[in-house]
């Protein structure tokens, strides 16, 4: 029993744990910026063929 409290008690290891979860948050946020990125970049990109495609007629 003394050996689970010790166990228990323990937080050396914590702070490997918070860096993996801040490495999982800052893929996140970078993955969601990417993807709002390429979606605006999208969009720029059909505007800019309507514009064109209305020069050309």
């Amino acid at each position: 029993m003394a050996k689970i409290k010790n166990f228990l008690r323990d937080e050396s290891g914590v702070s490997s744990v918070e860096y993996v979860i801040m490495a999982a948050l800052a893929t996140v946020l970078v993955l969601a910026g990417i993807e709002t990125f390429c979606a605006s970049l999208t969009g720029l990109y059909a505007a800019l063929g309507d514009s064109f495609q209305e020069l050309i007629s």
